[in-house]
């Protein structure tokens, strides 16, 4: 449950103590607590307990055009100390949002999966990526991509010839990845988070950076609008396979699945679905 109050915004457990309501519905704001909507009980919000009834806060924070929570300190793996370093480098501008109807570590499996660029992106050859391990439990993905037509959003791009970009992900959760394309030394940077929405489907939110300066000048509009509707495009093209995804299918993987194994094995650190 987040609960604004004043200039900041907190993110508390969101079921009362007494008899487990909601206190997201109906609940309303007094002080440093919330009033539950079901019996009227004053339930602290975070801190010391001072009276009866008290929640949890977690660990949250404002960045990237997004409300970012921890809700385990063991998961921190970087992510806040990243998007502030990202917000001094790059302009952060808000992309889109959709639902889809998949669990969401199958989105963010999606840049492990080497095989599904050409079919499903339309890629001319099978991108070469690998992955290890980054610090703070990051785990990182890198290669290059052959795009199917030149990027407005890469600087100093030739219209007429073939794109390829510098690629690179990091990985900061099952939900949560941070994807740089194009030069190494001055990414765009895709930001794309997928919050569960408790009904086997998600919802996917996406922002995009570009580099506030850069050698060949500061980001165009153009520029920026092609980096949103690249990742749309992409997003609704997997939106099709995902769709129509039988999820209980036990996988029979095969040598082209390596990255993919590497990400479920990763996501067995947050209780998630792994092989």
């Amino acid at each position: 449950m987040a609960v604004r109050n004043g200039g900041d915004v907190g993110v508390y457990d969101a079921t009362c103590p007494h008899r487990g309501a909601h206190l997201g519905y109906g609940g309303k704001v007094d002080g440093n607590a919330v009033i539950c909507p079901f019996h009227g009980h004053r339930v602290q919000l975070g801190g010391e307990s001072s009276g009866r009834f008290r929640i949890d806060r977690h660990r949250s924070t404002l960045r990237a055009g997004g409300l970012f929570v921890l809700l385990d300190p063991s998961f921190d793996t970087g992510l806040e100390d990243f998007l502030t370093k990202l917000q001094k480098s790059h302009r952060i501008v808000s992309g889109f949002s959709l639902r889809v109807k998949v669990p969401a570590e199958y989105v963010i499996e999606n840049v492990f999966d080497a095989d599904h660029f050409a079919p499903v992106h339309g890629l001319g050859r099978r991108p070469r990526l690998t992955v290890r391990p980054a610090e703070g439990g990051v785990l990182r993905v890198e290669g290059d991509l052959d795009m199917v037509r030149p990027n407005r959003w890469q600087a100093g791009e030739p219209e007429d010839d073939p794109a390829r970009a510098h690629f690179r992900a990091l990985v900061f959760s099952p939900n949560l990845v941070a994807t740089e394309l194009g030069s190494p030394d001055e990414p765009n940077v895709v930001i794309t988070a997928a919050t569960p929405s408790g009904d086997g489907a998600c919802v996917v939110r996406v922002t995009v950076a570009v580099p506030a300066r850069r050698a060949s000048g500061s980001p165009t509009v153009r520029e920026v609008a092609s980096l949103v509707a690249g990742s749309r495009t992409a997003f609704e093209q997997d939106a099709l396979i995902w769709e129509h995804l039988d999820t209980t299918v036990v996988p029979r993987y095969t040598e082209g699945d390596e990255l993919v194994r590497a990400y479920r094995s990763y996501c067995r650190r947050f209780g998630g679905s792994g092989e």
